[in-house]
């Protein structure tokens, strides 16, 4: 019997989608979310205590799991983990009903807390008044940025630099915002044979107000499956620390704005990929085989297990498929032994779409060493 899941004691993450239809909508939620959000500095241990149901002691307000996680490591590595298999909010293979116990687990907290408090010192939580949540934990040399004045700055810049480009979607899962920005001019449905496979330049900008290490700015291409990244953290990756953050977003933001795709060396990429084979066949015993040599490509790339397998063994099955075929007709010789590097590129994609922040975009710029390898050529303005 597998052991039920307790409501959680943590207050939920907010998860909102906006179209392209709905900059403005984004625009006005994110500034209505503002004008309740206040960076306190931790001075106390109160502030941070729990009482039994796992609500902080001063006000009722609780942690969301982010802000928990990231208090609990500040305190004592595995600390969250050794709260999260007591209370039972995660739930291990020997963890029933019966064996979590919520107080417990707050107890553990708030001993560990009172003891290692002076690590947590003149640091600061962001709070969020009208849901009375903790939504974040920064440190010492945080260099507050709103994610209000980072789409303000993303969306002047690219009217300046880049008039063509469009607002194609934004993300916002708890304070991590995340922007997406397409140009119209370099969409192409003659890349790939079967012209439903369309490609186009963009940008992707994401600003977590809740963490450090947060600033991307990145150009990106738009595939059927998803996105692909160009990885440079040098040029594209920013954290919240030293002078002038406002400014050196600005410019990392134009870095990525300068960067355009050589869109006819994409078709030539695509093809060459389109022509090598991954070696599947309709034997069970050589596609497991096979499943196995592509999963140590992506090991040797930075995807372990078991994303490496299950993106293996998702390009012989479904790969660039748009529509996936029945089991009887994906297992055939004909169907295995066409598939090839592509069909990698868009299980990679397809893959990436569900998963959190730091995997999928390790996924996507894995997705894009493909398609675009290091030293191609970038187009001329």
């Amino acid at each position: 019997m597998s052991p039920a899941v307790p409501r959680s004691i943590f207050a939920p993450i907010v998860a909102l989608s906006f179209s392209a239809q709905q900059e403005q909508d984004c625009v006005d939620f994110i500034a209505q979310r503002n004008e309740n959000l206040e960076v306190v500095p931790i001075s106390e241990e109160s502030q941070l205590l729990l009482k039994a149901d796992g609500s902080l002691s001063e006000g009722g307000y609780r942690f969301n799991s982010i802000s928990f996680t990231a208090i609990c490591n500040a305190v004592s590595g595995g600390l969250s983990r050794v709260f999260g298999e007591v209370s039972g909010e995660m739930p291990t293979k020997l963890s029933y009903s019966d064996l979590w116990n919520i107080p417990a687990a707050v107890s553990i907290y708030n001993t560990a807390l009172r003891v290692r408090f002076d690590a947590l010192r003149e640091r600061s939580l962001l709070v969020d008044h009208s849901s009375r949540v903790i939504d974040g934990f920064i440190g010492l040399n945080h260099k507050f940025l709103d994610n209000a004045t980072f789409f303000a700055m993303v969306r002047d810049r690219v009217a300046r630099m880049k008039p063509n480009a469009r607002f194609h979607r934004a993300e916002l899962v708890g304070r991590e915002l995340r922007l997406y920005y397409v140009d119209p001019t370099t969409r192409r449905t003659d890349i790939h044979k079967d012209k439903n496979h369309s490609f186009a330049g963009g940008w992707y900008f994401c600003n977590r107000e809740d963490s450090g290490n947060s600033i991307r700015t990145i150009p990106c291409l738009y595939t059927k499956f998803g996105l692909a990244l160009l990885q440079d953290n040098r040029k594209y990756r920013l954290v919240h620390v030293g002078a002038d953050l406002v400014g050196k977003t600005e410019t990392a933001v134009g870095k990525a704005l300068d960067y355009a795709f050589d869109m006819d060396e994409l078709q030539k990429r695509v093809k060459y990929l389109t022509e090598q084979s991954l070696g599947f066949t309709d034997n069970k015993a050589d596609f497991d085989v096979v499943v196995k040599k592509w999963a140590a490509v992506l090991f040797q790339r930075g995807i372990n297990k078991p994303a490496n397998e299950l993106i293996a063994r998702n390009a012989g099955i479904v790969g660039a498929d748009l529509v996936a075929k029945s089991p009887l007709v994906a297992f055939s010789h004909e169907v295995l032994t066409q598939r090839s590097i592509y069909d990698l590129v868009c299980a990679i994609c397809r893959y990436a779409r569900s998963q959190p922040t730091v995997e999928r975009e390790k996924l996507q710029a894995t997705a894009m060493e493909f398609l675009v390898p290091v030293g191609a050529k970038k187009a001329k303005k």
